[in-house]
């Protein structure tokens, strides 16, 4: 396979089978999108694997377009710290909703074998927050963070919180533009310093930065002393799976905070992105069925 020389880790794949990637700066060191992508290759009994492709910012646009002309390659997923520099890639070959979000968690091939970028993480987010909790309008939301994951987290809860509502997101480099947030939905975006003065009126806080995973493991953006200032039906929705729970949620529970964590958010992005790079491969492929697959594996 022509791309691996733009690759940072080794693979053993055979070049004349379909696959699918994880693309990103170190997925083959614990990723969990392979382990549930292929429980569903192997239920569908379909000859594909995902396999992890860690690149570094300085290979990925050569990866990509090596990846966008493999006509093995049948799409798959992206994860940090890549999701917004291939939204950028991609060009006009986005969905509508990765093009609102200017981030990309996953690629997928069109009906003419244009490789395309769609964005699952924020409805997955959605979806897995309202199965926890029930309905979420009319709740005070604060976002933690400003990448690709946080616009796709905030335009997706903005529709589930509707007008009645609000979203705010907290920044440390106010990366988001008044256009971007007028597209999104957000109602405010504030730097991290000014959100304590809120949280005796804020419902839902969601964290969806990096922080409290891989090498930040120990660390959260909410020292206890400041969970202590919100109200007792608060809740705290970390999206990071791993590890699980984080610092963050493991200091929530001990003051009896409601808490969710990543892991269903991960097996629902997945569900989602699984179905749209093979729906032109696998015959008779529906959501419930993925699902059905993937949680033999969760």
């Amino acid at each position: 396979m022509g791309f691996e020389k733009f690759l940072s880790n080794k693979l053993n794949y055979p070049v004349d089978k379909y696959f699918a990637g994880i693309i990103g700066e170190c997925p083959s060191k614990g990723a969990r999108s392979p382990l549930l992508w292929n429980k569903a290759f192997d239920f569908y009994k379909f000859p594909c694997q995902m396999i992890p492709l860690d690149v570094s910012i300085d290979n990925l646009s050569y990866l990509v377009n090596e990846l966008k002309n493999n006509k093995k390659f049948i799409g798959g997923a992206v994860a940090v710290p890549h999701k917004v520099n291939i939204a950028k890639l991609m060009g006009k070959f986005l969905t509508k909703e990765a093009k609102s979000i200017g981030a990309v968690n996953a690629l997928f091939r069109d009906d003419n074998f244009n490789l395309v970028g769609t964005n699952t993480d924020g409805e997955a987010s959605r979806s897995s927050l309202i199965k926890k909790f029930g309905d979420i309008s009319g709740r005070k939301v604060l976002i933690l963070g400003d990448g690709g994951v946080a616009k796709a987290v905030a335009a997706y809860i903005a529709t589930g919180v509707k007008e009645s509502g609000k979203v705010l997101i907290a920044s440390r480099s106010n990366r988001i533009s008044n256009e971007e947030k007028d597209l999104l939905g957000i109602n405010e975006v504030m730097p991290y310093e000014n959100i304590i003065s809120l949280f005796s009126e804020i419902d839902i806080i969601i964290n969806c930065t990096t922080v409290g995973s891989a090498d930040q493991i120990e660390k959260s953006l909410l020292k206890i002393d400041q969970l202590k200032l919100l109200g007792s039906n608060t809740i705290i929705y970390d999206v990071i799976y791993n590890p699980s729970p984080t610092l963050l949620l493991r200091n929530a529970h001990k003051l009896g905070l409601r808490t969710l964590d990543g892991l269903d958010m991960n097996l629902e992005q997945a569900v989602l992105a699984f179905h749209y790079a093979n729906k032109n491969f696998i015959n008779d492929i529906n959501k419930e069925r993925i699902m059905e697959s993937m949680k033999l594996s969760s």
